[in-house]
């Protein structure tokens, strides 16, 4: 599996909107984060949207498993309106919520977000799963857990930890 960020211009990302949302996008321009996607912002009708690809099979599935599940739930988290496939690539578009990213503030900052950060996770940690979601630890394409049990994830975890500590 590669872990390099596609390479697109603006141009291609301007197709792929195009094809996607059958309208052109404004104001199009790349953006930084995305650990192994290329993500660029954009807006249509005056909203404010932003685009990630990447070129890992599953990679979006998971993301908007949990976008949906949250975002339904009123947890702030961006919503996400289509994943697809363009050439090489596939992508996702989600609305683009203003603010920053934590590990770029500084430290005073940082204490001042903790009371919403805190709230923000509460809420997630509230949130009502479909009944057929089974299983524990990392999310998998289908939105359940990788593992079959609790204790097996917490085995992998130890093994990873001893293999780190050696």
């Amino acid at each position: 599996m590669s872990h390099a960020k596609p390479s697109l211009t603006i141009t291609d990302v301007h197709a792929v909107l195009e094809r996607h949302w059958r309208q052109s996008a404004e104001n199009v321009s790349a953006i930084e984060g995305g650990n192994f996607s290329s993500v660029f912002s954009f807006k249509i009708e005056h909203r404010d949207y932003v685009i990630h690809f990447s070129d890992a099979v599953d990679t979006f599935q998971t993301e908007h498993y949990v976008a949906d599940i949250l975002s339904s739930q009123d947890v702030l988290y961006p919503k996400t309106f289509g994943r697809g496939e363009d050439g090489p690539f596939r992508y996702c578009i989600s609305e683009r919520i203003k603010g920053s990213v934590v590990a770029d503030l500084q430290a005073k900052q940082k204490i001042e977000l903790l009371p919403d950060l805190v709230r923000v996770i509460t809420d997630m940690n509230q949130i009502q799963l479909d009944s057929t979601t089974t299983d524990f630890g990392p999310l998998i394409p289908s939105g359940n857990g990788a593992y079959d049990a609790w204790e097996s994830f917490l085995l992998f975890l130890l093994s990873i930890k001893e293999k780190d500590s050696s």
